[in-house]
C-alpha cells in the first residue's frame, strides 16, 4: 500500500523492548515521520469488535512515547462484504482514539482475491481514520494516501498463464500454450 502511492517507508528492526517494536517508519505528507504497525484478522475470521479492540490496545504498546503512531488493521473480505461491520469498525477506531493521544491514525484495509471471469485479480481497499486529538496537534489530517496510485507505472502485469488446454497441449508435446503472444 504505501509503496504504490509513493510512500516513503523503511522497515525497522525489531529490538524485543515494549514500546520500540513496532513495524514501519512512514514519513507523511506534512514531513514528520511516524511509527507504524500492521496487523492482521485471519481471513475467515468471524467478525468481533472485542477482537478488533484488542488489536489496536495491543498495537499502541508497541510504540516510543513521544512519537506519532498509525496502525494498520487488514481485515478479511467477508467483513467488507457487511456496511454494518464497516461502520463497527469506525466507531470502533473512534473510541479507540478516545484512550489515546498518541496514535494519530487507523487505517483499515482488505487485499480480496476475486475471481472474475476467467481472470483472478487482488483489489485493495482501505479506509483511514484520523484521531482529531493527538499530542502532535489537534485536527490535523493524518492522511497518508491523497496520492495517486503509482501501480500502473512501477509494477508489470503477469499474464498469458497456460490454462488446462495449453498444459495438455504441452504434456502431448505438441508445443507451446497456445495463449502465449510473440515478443514484439
Amino acid at each position: 500500500m504505501l509503496f504504490i502511492h509513493g510512500i516513503e517507508f523503511k522497515y525497522v528492526t525489531p529490538i524485543m523492548k515494549k514500546g520500540h517494536d513496532y513495524d514501519i517508519l512512514v514519513k507523511l505528507p506534512n514531513g514528520l515521520f511516524a511509527c507504524a504497525d500492521a496487523k492482521c484478522k485471519i481471513e475467515g475470521q468471524e467478525f468481533s469488535p472485542t477482537s478488533v479492540e484488542n488489536t489496536l490496545r495491543k498495537g499502541r504498546k508497541q510504540f516510543p512515547e513521544g512519537e506519532p503512531a498509525i496502525l494498520f488493521v487488514k481485515y478479511p473480505y467477508a467483513w467488507d462484504e457487511d456496511p454494518e461491520s464497516l461502520a463497527i469498525l469506525r466507531d470502533v477506531a473512534m473510541k479507540f482514539f478516545r484512550t489515546t493521544k498518541r496514535v494519530v491514525s487507523v487505517k483499515y484495509y482488505v487485499q480480496p482475491i476475486l475471481q472474475e471471469g476467467g481472470d483472478v485479480r487482488q483489489r485493495l481497499g482501505f479506509k483511514e481514520f484520523s484521531n482529531p486529538v493527538t499530542r502532535f496537534g489537534s485536527d490535523v489530517d493524518w492522511r497518508l494516501f491523497n496520492t495517486p496510485n503509482n501501480l500502473a507505472t512501477t509494477w508489470q502485469r503477469i499474464g498469458n498463464f497456460p490454462d488446462e488446454a495449453d498444459m495438455a497441449a504441452q504434456s502431448s508435446g505438441s508445443g507451446l500454450p497456445t495463449n502465449r503472444t510473440e515478443p514484439r
